[in-house]
């Protein structure tokens, strides 16, 4: 079972998910929703994030959203991978399964805002096998309807994002520099 975090009391497994929000929207966060889900065990490596858009109320009156971009800074990009069963319409997605490592995972994540896109580049399949193709090649954007952001911290202390949908994971986005700043997201 998860929780995200959006005012009471926390114990100490929550206290980094009420920092990331607290740090991103500069103010207090004020309630708590317990969801039904669990981590997977295996997520799909199918590419690399370029870019993230949502829609937030971050540093202005609650309920005076505004929409924003935050481009990787990153010498490279974020690793970007899909839980079971994600699919995107119209599009095979390709990439290798991986363990998650459910036990390294929060018990807490914090919902930063309403997602409104992805960029990102997916891995592309030839006799070659699994590649990333360059440029504007192979670049798509990836909306989710419904979707929200969110951040959380491994217990090793990594950073990543979580796109989520009707409290179900879909998308995971980490990266070496990705971060939760004042100025919103990093890295």
């Amino acid at each position: 079972m998860r929780r995200y975090l959006e005012n009471k009391r926390a114990s100490f497994g929550e206290k980094e998910a009420i920092r990331l929000r607290e740090t991103f929207q500069d103010k207090p966060w004020e309630w708590e929703e317990i969801f039904s889900w669990g981590w997977p065990k295996t997520v799909r490596a199918i590419g690399v994030g370029r870019a993230v858009m949502y829609r937030s109320d971050k540093w202005k009156k609650k309920g005076k959203y505004e929409s924003y971009k935050h481009v990787c800074e990153s010498k490279t990009p974020w690793e970007l991978y899909a839980a079971p069963g994600f699919a995107i319409e119209g599009q095979k997605v390709y990439g290798e399964e991986v363990a998650l490592g459910r036990e390294r995972m929060p018990g807490t994540i914090a919902t930063l805002a309403l997602f409104l896109g992805l960029q990102a580049h997916l891995f592309e399949r030839d006799a070659r096998g699994l590649f990333l193709p360059e440029g504007d090649e192979g670049l798509y954007q990836l909306s989710l309807k419904n979707a929200k952001l969110a951040a959380g911290r491994t217990k090793s202390g990594e950073l990543f994002l979580l796109i989520y949908v009707n409290e179900a994971p879909e998308l995971f986005l980490f990266g070496e520099e990705l971060d939760v700043e004042k100025d919103g997201i990093v890295g």
